[in-house]
């Protein structure tokens, strides 16, 4: 159907469906215009045609218009904003809108309206056409183009598409449309509108087979055909050179194409290294055809052209030290040449070379250049040599002067003082000086400023042709003048006056030529503690330069004393007011009037009288004292003391303040009735002695605190408080001792009581106490409870109980025990259930028993596990029946069991379609990374585990188990349906017997997991090593083979290279394309595993023999037969051919020596190794033989082939830069006809 079709199918339908829903409603007969009812039809789905376009009708949007309102009627569509919609046609720009459709009648009135969704259902339109191109050209859509891709909505140019390739290889003598092809790429597109609507398309690629008629030998390049290379020019480039093409396109070397090219170059020098020819054979090989082409380009390099040559400016020498005359060093050319070396020679009045040339004289001189190339190609130059006199005279400085100032502050520095002998060769020169390297004079003027710095002056000596040097002399500026100073006269002074106050002293005087320093002074001489005595004052005045002068002034401190004391009187004060108004100064201290030279000592002692007459509480008498210590006598009172005692008497009528504790509620010890009462002191404070008193009969002392043991009840507790003069006063508290203390509950354990045949028991309290106590109530006193109270079926069993014991003050404490409901009677038992018995076996699919798989049966609540018996057989006994349970083995040990390499062989052929997986167990086994599918990647995964590097593959298990009873709905596609991997088993009513499982082994294709029917090797294949004696400290190459491995299925083995002997650097791959990295693993130990599967499905990549070289370096002395062998401890050396039915094992061959026919005894490492002129090969022969050298660059292709025949014992190869077209790696071969080949790597660094 196409889209057009289906949408207006569509339409019809919902038409017929809404016409026929009105149709169903009329139940009246037609009425006249004004009766009319419009019943208009909401929520449509409208679908767009092929041209992205549908028409609406009155008849879609109100089916029973035309009955229940004949007349005419008006059909108008809205958008959602509003908007009218001519025309009544929606199209693509209105998909996910809601538009409002309206149904007028217009002789009436009437309307209705309903809603309607626009979308697109249609997919896009494709068209694959086939393509031919030829088997070397670029087959990606970028270079072929893409499909023609159309849609009713949405541009070709915003589709979505992907594409993916299929690829099969088609056999020689193919033809398509008449046309010859190699190869047919089937490309699936898939194309998707904006809508999400998607289609396909397959589009056939044809890659066209090349035939030797079509191919464009490139021309010769010899000056004839076309114009010859400048040696500047690569002739092994190709780009430049050309190469054989088809239809225009470069022809590469491509399994594709059955086809081959390649070339060898033989060099004829004409002019070396610039000029020479190369002879180029173009060899073409049609592989289907067996014809071969060759055709002889001719590339000739040729260099006419003269170096070029650059030479620096002219120069300037300068006259050598003393010498009148200089010395010449000429200077290299700039010179180049693109085709070989350039010689360049000079010559001029001195000579050729360049230099030195010695005492070449003033004046300027010309000096010719020549360049000549390889080719005698030449080119000349001049430069002009300048000698002049650049020698400037020599400066010579003193190293250390001295200039004293004046008495004025000034002095003067010559330009002939700082001179030490300067001269010039040449003739005489002038001095000069100057502080700054700038102004120069031929003296300089110093001042007191210069003093204290060493001043650096320069000295210019300058020649007779003005030539300049200078050198610099360090000089010190000093001032030796002591300064001028002048003392004021004597002076003395009272104790009281500042001796250190020069305005009372006089103040120094001095002068200086440079400036003072300072003036200060010293006093010598010691003052008594009154401060009278005699100094001598040492005036000094120091200048800027620490020059210093003194003179000496006296200085005479005299005592003085004339002292009146007046004493305070007798007072009288309040005892209870601040204590502080019985202390001075409250009380009054002794005034003093008049001079004296230290401070007075004013001191008293207070006699405290605690009973004195009434009304006096306290009289202090208090005896002061005044000394003046600077006229003190103590032999003589009547000097220097002065004493007075003095009456404070206090008088106190205030009682104390007091403060009794706070009211305390305690309750009784946890031992009796009784309370430990603690309370704090009651606080009483007077200016006085103070007594405190408590009249409690408990308390354990009288005093101010009444702590002690209370019973129980309300204590009234009375403290007086009484000072020294008799004044008290008294506070209360009150003492509340109640009982707080919770009962000790003691509960029984071990308890059990029996449910009585109604299955129901009530224990009384007490049988749960353990002897529960009280600190006031008795026994007796006690009231039990327990929770909970009854018992019942529900309770069978240890249940936790809580046992509550309250005393007479209600006081209540519980404890937790468990007793045990027993129910000896039977009442709570219900009837055994019922239960079954499953069983099954697990067997491969041919029928083999699986040993030791664990299943497991789970439902809810319950899970069990089992394993399979040796003959695969499992059960499961007393299987409750209600529940619902899902049977499952599973297994995810020993991945590698079963799994090698020939398995890979079988998914590699299924892939390529040469051969049928014919089961869906093995599909399932070949999936192994649980795609669904299968492809390259489960290869990849299973070569992974043969090789080692993993233990699993990721996502999937070592064995998978199926429902044995079902039955694949395509047994050619076993993942279109998921397959049950368990059994699920409802409501037993029956044992459920024959719940069997067929077990697949992922990634064993050939069922050797049974040991049973395990294959035997029907052939041997040797896998070859040359036997070499190799020596210690040296690195060797050791090329493994395998005759014609490529025309093989597959391969796989493990060998053991002895790492005591040897460590492996590097393996190198000879057909890197086809088995390279992905296929070997190294492992510790020296283990290096190899799996390869031909994935290609070809049998024609080649006749190669090696596989790979080994590159070792050789810590000790070993042989090949000691140091590598084929180890089969974890896989088992095989080799696969099933076209041929060859199923074969591998065993190693070591080369034998030369006693037993061995021409090639070993190969030794090239040497310089990278190289830039030449390397060398060491070999040595075992007897004289023919042997070829094959070097072949990174691509594969062949630079040099040589031939030679050599004497037995050590020898030599030796390839020249030259010999190879340009720098990179190349590898190379020993070939002996009959032997294996050996090499290695050499590494070209130049070009």
């Amino acid at each position: 159907m196409s889209r057009s079709d289906y949408a207006n199918a569509l339409t019809a339908n919902v038409v017929h469906l809404l016409f026929a829903t009105g149709l169903s409603l009329l139940g009246l007969p037609l009425a006249t215009f004004g009766q009319c009812t419009l019943s208009c039809n909401d929520g449509l789905n409208i679908s767009l045609d092929a041209t992205g376009q549908a028409q609406i009708t009155t008849q879609l949007i109100a089916p029973n218009a035309a009955i229940s309102c004949p007349g005419q009627l008006q059909l108008r569509l809205f958008t959602q904003q509003g908007f009218l919609i001519s025309g009544n046609t929606l199209d693509c720009s209105y998909i996910g809108q809601t538009i409002t459709a309206q149904v007028k009648h217009l002789a009436s009135g009437n309307s209705c309206s309903g809603t309607l969704q626009v979308y697109d259902a249609l997919p896009p339109v494709v068209v694959c056409s086939e393509k031919f191109i030829f088997c070397n050209q670029d087959a990606t859509p970028g270079a072929i183009g893409l499909p023609v891709m159309t849609d009713n909505c949405t541009a070709s140019g915003e589709l979505n598409y992907t594409y993916s390739d299929s690829e099969e290889a088609l056999p020689c003598g193919t033809f398509q449309n008449g046309v010859p092809v190699n190869k047919r790429i089937d490309r699936t597109w898939f194309v998707t509108d904006a809508q999400g609507n998607s289609t396909t398309c397959v589009q056939k690629i044809w890659l066209k087979h090349i035939t030797l008629a079509g191919i464009v030998f490139p021309p010769s390049l010899d000056g004839v055909s076309a114009p010859a290379l400048q040696c500047g020019q690569d002739p092994y480039d190709l780009l430049l050179t050309g190469q054989p093409t088809v239809d225009g396109i470069p022809i590469d070397n491509s399994p594709d194409c059955e086809f081959g090219i390649t070339y060898a170059d033989q060099m004829i020098n004409i002019c070396p290294p610039a000029g020479f020819s190369i002879l180029r054979t173009w060899t073409a090989i049609d592989f289907c055809s067996g014809t071969i082409s060759n055709r002889l380009q001719i590339i000739k390099v040729q260099d006419k052209t003269p170096p070029e040559m650059v030479l620096p400016g002219d120069m300037t020498v300068g006259t050598d030290g003393f010498l009148c005359s200089g010395t010449v060093f000429l200077p290299q050319a700039d010179v180049s040449d693109d085709c070989s070396a350039v010689t360049v020679t000079t010559s001029w009045a001195y000579g050729s070379g360049f230099g030195p040339f010695p005492a070449v004289g003033m004046g300027t001189h010309v000096v010719t250049y020549t360049a000549i190339d390889a080719c005698g190609n030449s080119s000349t130059a001049t430069l002009a040599v300048t000698v002049e006199d650049t020698s400037p005279p020599q400066a010579i400085c003193s190293s250390n002067l001295q200039v004293s100032v004046s008495t004025n502050g000034i002095g003067f520095v010559n330009a002939g003082s700082v001179d030490q002998g300067s001269f010039d060769n040449c003739g005489p020169v002038e001095l000069s000086i100057s502080r700054d390297d700038i102004l120069f004079f031929p003296a300089l003027q110093v001042s007191c400023a210069d003093i204290g710095t060493t001043l650096e002056v320069f000295l210019k000596v300058t020649d007779a042709v003005g030539l300049e040097n200078r050198c610099t002399a360090e000089v010190n500026v000093r001032d030796l003048l002591k300064p001028n100073i002048f003392c004021p006269a004597n002076v003395v002074l009272t104790c009281q006056q500042n001796h250190l106050d020069t305005q009372l002293t006089g103040q120094a005087d001095a002068t200086d030529n440079c400036g003072l320093q300072s003036i200060d002074f010293v006093d010598f001489g010691t003052l008594s503690a009154c401060n009278t005595g005699t100094l001598q004052r040492l005036w000094t005045a120091v200048d800027e330069a620490g020059n210093t002068k003194s003179c000496v002034q006296q200085v005479v401190l005299q005592s003085i004393s004339n002292i009146d004391v007046v004493f305070p009187q007798d007072v009288t004060v309040n005892g209870c007011a601040d204590p502080a108004t019985t202390e001075p100064p409250a009380t009054g201290e002794p005034a003093i009037d008049g001079q004296y030279c230290s401070p007075l000592s004013i001191t008293y002692t207070d006699q405290i009288f605690s009973n004195p007459p009434p009304p006096v509480c306290t009289r202090i008498l208090r005896s002061w004292k005044v000394i003046d210590f600077c006229i003190y006598d103590p032999n003589d009172d009547s000097t220097g003391i002065w004493e007075h005692t003095q009456i404070v008497d206090i008088i106190d009528v205030v009682p104390p303040v007091l403060i009794a504790p706070s009211d305390v509620t305690v309750g009784v010890d946890q031992t009796g009735c009784v309370a430990s009462v603690a309370i704090q002191d009651a606080q009483a404070i007077d200016c006085g002695g103070i007594t405190v008193e408590n009249n409690s009969s408990y308390a354990s002392s009288g005093g101010a605190n009444a702590s002690g043991q209370y019973p129980v009840g309300i204590h009234l507790v009375v403290f007086t408080a009484t000072d020294n003069c008799g004044n008290s006063i008294q506070q209360t508290m009150s003492i509340t001792v109640s009982d707080l203390t919770a009962p000790v509950a003691v509960c029984k354990s071990d308890l059990a009581v029996s449910l009585d045949t109604s299955g129901q028991a009530m224990p009384p309290a007490a049988l749960f106490d353990g002897g529960s106590t009280d600190n006031c109530s008795p026994a007796a006193g006690l009231i039990f409870s327990v929770f909970p109270e009854v018992f019942d079926c529900q309770s069978t069993g240890l249940q936790q109980v809580v046992f509550t014991v309250s005393d007479e003050a209600g006081n209540t404490a519980s404890c937790q025990t468990t007793v045990n409901i027993t129910d000896p009677s039977g009442a709570c038992l219900p009837p055994p259930p019922p239960s079954f018995q499953i069983e099954g076996t697990i067997r491969t699919p041919q029928s083999v028993p699986v040993a030791d798989i664990p299943v497991d049966l789970a439902g809810d609540g319950f899970f069990e596990a089992t394993n399979c018996d040796s003959t695969g057989y499992y059960f499961f006994e007393d299987v409750p029946a209600a529940n619902i349970y899902t049977l499952r083995p599973h297994n995810n040990a020993n991945w590698l069991n079963g799994v090698s390499t020939f398995d890979l062989v079988l998914i590699s052929k299924h892939i390529l379609g040469l051969d049928t997986l014919d089961t869906p167990y093995r599909l399932i086994a070949a999936d192994a990374n649980r795609s669904g599918s299968i492809t390259t990647f489960d290869i990849v995964s299973l070569r992974k585990l043969i090789l080692g590097i993993t233990d699993t593959v990721a996502g999937n298990t070592s064995w998978r188990f199926i429902d044995a009873k079902y039955a694949f709905p395509d047994p050619g596609n076993p993942f279109d349906v998921p397959f049950p991997e368990s059994i699920f088993l409802g409501a037993l009513d029956s044992d459920m017997v024959e719940q069997d499982f067929i077990g697949v082994k992922i990634g064993d294709l050939n069922n050797t997991t049974n040991p049973a029917e395990a294959r035997n090797p029907t052939d041997t294949l040797l896998l070859r090593v040359p036997g070499m004696a190799m020596q210690a400290s040296s690195a060797y190459d050791i090329p493994v083979s395998l005759k014609n491995w490529s025309q093989l299925d597959g391969f796989q083995f493990e060998l053991a290279l002895d790492p005591a002997m040897a460590s492996l650097r590097e393996i190198e791959f000879s057909r890197p394309e086809i088995l390279g990295e992905a296929h070997v693993a190294v492992h510790p130990g020296g283990k290096i595993a190899v799996s390869w599967v031909n994935e290609s499905g070809r049998k024609n990549l080649g006749t190669d023999s090696v596989l790979f070289v080994l590159h070792l370096s050789m810590p000790a002395p070993a042989g090949t037969q000691a140091l590598l062998r084929i180890s089969g401890e974890r896989i088992l050396p095989e080799v696969y051919d099933v076209e041929n039915e060859l199923f074969a094992s591998l065993k190693m061959q070591y080369g034998v020596d030369g006693e037993n026919g061995q021409t090639l005894r070993s190969i030794q490492p090239a040497f310089p190794n990278p190289f830039c002129s030449e390397v060398v090969l060491p070999f040595t022969l075992n007897k004289p033989d023919e042997l070829s050298l094959r070097v072949s660059d990174a691509t594969g292709n062949v630079v040099l082939h040589r031939r030679q025949s050599f004497a037995a014992g050590p020898q030599e190869w030796h390839i020249r830069q030259s010999d190879l077209p340009a720098r990179g790696v190349y590898y190379f071969q020993m070939i002996v006809s009959g032997e294996l080949p050996a090499g290695g790597k050499i590494l070209l660094l130049c070009d």
